[in-house]
């Protein structure tokens, strides 16, 4: 990793379904993720986490703060979402699938380069189907006292499926942003809860709530 700090987003995947928690997060120059050490009879608490390429950003800017989560796509397959968080990120909203070999580069799939400022990515399966939901904050789109890092677009909270062999906008939840969210499951829908802060003076609520009906799968 040469140095590298990795930064304050990380997440558990099991990579190729092994029984073991591994964990991917994102340095200067790229997506890493890092096998635990069980995987070679090792001891995760004081040998080295081995790391693995996922996906450059040909970039050399720091994007430490890009949040990463794993979005498998299938049993035992593998798959991990980055957004763009605090320090801009050129690529915006990228999915990455792993191959064969999952320690070799994974195939990334540009979804939108236009997301910014993004915190906490949520995934799961709903109704048999593979999902994600991103949220940008409110200082996305702008505020009346903020002028946004992307105006004219608004600050989006958006659930995206797997179909078709990629993972595709399916529901916009909102344009009033959110910081984090959360997801539970409620008589049988999905129930997502996003909050805003007020760093920006953001009009929007604190606190939102929406409910996704199975019959949208």
């Amino acid at each position: 990793m040469n140095g590298e700090a990795i930064g304050d987003y990380v997440t558990t995947l099991s990579v190729s379904g092994a029984a073991r928690i591994d964990i991917a997060g994102a340095t200067t120059s790229g997506i890493y993720w890092f096998r635990n050490p069980l995987f070679v009879g090792g001891n995760p608490r004081t040998d080295q986490w081995t790391s693995f390429l996922v996906g450059g950003t040909g970039t050399g800017e720091f994007v430490g703060r890009t949040d990463v989560k794993n979005a498998p796509f299938g049993e035992q397959t593998d798959g991990i979402v980055a957004a763009s968080g605090e320090e801009p990120w050129p690529q915006g909203l990228v999915w990455y699938s792993a191959g064969a070999d999952p320690q070799a580069q994974w195939t990334a799939h540009q979804l939108d380069s236009t997301y910014r400022t993004t915190h906490g990515i949520n995934s799961d399966i709903f109704n048999g189907t593979p999902y994600f939901i991103v949220g940008e904050q409110e200082q996305a789109g702008g505020t009346p006292t903020f002028p946004g890092e992307h105006p004219g677009i608004p600050s989006r909270v958006v659930m995206f499926t797997y179909t078709g062999g990629v993972f595709n906008p399916t529901v916009e939840l909102s344009t009033q942003g959110t910081r984090n969210q959360s997801t539970v499951i409620y008589q049988g829908n999905l129930l997502v809860v996003g909050v805003n802060h007020n760093l920006f003076g953001t009009q929007w609520p604190a606190l939102q709530g929406w409910l996704i009906p199975p019959q949208l799968f």
